[in-house]
């Protein structure tokens, strides 16, 4: 039997010491939409975000996983307004590059900022997820390192979170044990470590 917990103490220092979302100015607290691709899909490959979410104590109230096995930075701009903007959430989880990094640098950085400006135009929150960790792991380091420096530039609308780091050895390259054979899409073992690594790191001052 689960005993019920109280969203707040009063602790011996004098300092109220809250739980989960009780905390005031939580700014990522409210509705969510989850994007992005097979490694999202909530009928492929969503463990970490589904684990990470469960052991919040307060879990967000999810609207939808839109994410899709093979889902283009294209596509994701093709579908944002029929399947995210319609929604009207106030947050938007997404991670997605993965199936474009074969694009070139100017075509894959103009594509990723048209995500952002319809999430911005939006007035939705967004959440940007590093892409995980595959063969080519400096190629991977770029492109994160790109999409941190757009949302550590504009923290009031984006947040950039790279929770994939425990998935790849020093060189951002997948580590076996963790993936498929294709070193693609994280196991079971893989989903568990960056469910209960770098994300729920990442989301423990919002949950």
């Amino acid at each position: 039997m689960v005993a019920p917990t109280h969203d707040f103490y009063h602790v011996g220092s004098g300092v109220t010491a809250y739980v989960g979302r009780s905390a005031p100015g939580l700014v990522l607290a409210g509705t969510w939409v989850i994007g992005g691709d097979s490694i999202t899909d909530p009928d492929y490959q969503s463990g970490p975000f589904f684990q990470m979410f469960s052991a919040s104590r307060k879990p967000p109230k999810v609207l939808r996983n839109t994410a899709q096995f093979g889902r283009t930075l294209q596509q994701l701009i093709d579908t944002f307004a029929s399947e995210v903007a319609v929604l009207s959430p106030d947050n938007y989880a997404v991670r997605i590059g993965q199936n474009s990094l074969a694009n070139t640098e100017a075509q894959f950085k103009s594509q990723y900022l048209q995500i952002i400006d319809l999430i911005k135009n939006a007035g939705i929150f967004g959440v940007m997820h590093a892409l995980t960790p595959n063969g080519n792991g400096p190629l991977v380091i770029a492109r994160n390192s790109w999409i941190q420096s757009v949302c550590d530039a504009d923290p009031d609308n984006l947040l950039f979170v790279n929770d994939a780091v425990d998935l790849g050895n020093i060189n951002y390259v997948a580590i076996p044990a963790y993936y498929d054979a294709e070193l693609v899409h994280p196991l079971a073992i893989g989903n568990r470590i960056q469910s209960r690594g770098k994300l729920l790191e990442a989301y423990d001052a919002f949950l």
